[in-house]
C-alpha cells in the first residue's frame, strides 16, 4: 500500500466566498462499520489540509486487472449555517492529491433538518 491525500475547498456562490471553519470528514464504510480516517476545518481562504489515505500500489494502474488503483473514499462538509456536503466514492490515487470543491448552498431555517444535505455519488473510474 501506498499513501494518497485528499483535502477540501469549501465555498458559496460560485466560488466567489470561502467557508471557514467549515469540518471536513473523510471516512470508509460498508455494512458492517464506518471508519474514520480524519477530520480537518477550512481556513479563511475556505481550504482544509491534506488527509493521508492509504491508497493501492501506483504500478496498478499500469495494467489491467480486477484491481481498482485507487482507494475510495466519503467525504462530508459541514458547518452550522450551510447544507451539508456529501460525496459517496471520492477516488484518491497513491502520490496524488484529490480535491473535494464542495460549494455550499445556506441553510434555509424552514427546511427539515433531514434535507439539509447535498449528496454527490462518484461512479467508479473504467480504468
Amino acid at each position: 500500500m501506498q499513501t494518497g491525500y485528499i483535502k477540501a475547498r469549501v465555498f458559496t456562490s460560485d466560488a466567489q466566498i470561502p467557508i471557514e471553519n467549515a469540518v471536513f470528514t473523510v471516512y470508509t464504510s460498508d455494512e458492517n462499520e464506518t471508519k474514520l480516517i480524519g477530520v480537518r476545518k477550512s481556513d479563511n481562504e475556505g481550504k482544509t489540509d491534506v488527509i493521508p489515505v492509504e491508497a493501492p500500489d501506483s504500478s496498478l494502474s499500469q495494467s489491467q486487472g480486477n484491481i481498482n488503483p485507487f482507494a475510495t473514499v466519503n467525504a462530508r462538509v459541514d458547518h452550522p449555517e450551510y447544507r451539508s456536503f456529501l460525496v459517496n466514492g471520492a477516488q484518491v490515487f497513491a502520490g496524488q492529491i484529490s480535491i473535494i470543491e464542495a460549494e455550499m448552498s445556506p441553510v434555509d431555517r424552514n427546511v427539515s433538518v433531514d434535507s439539509r444535505a447535498e449528496i454527490f455519488d462518484v461512479s467508479k473510474q473504467n480504468l
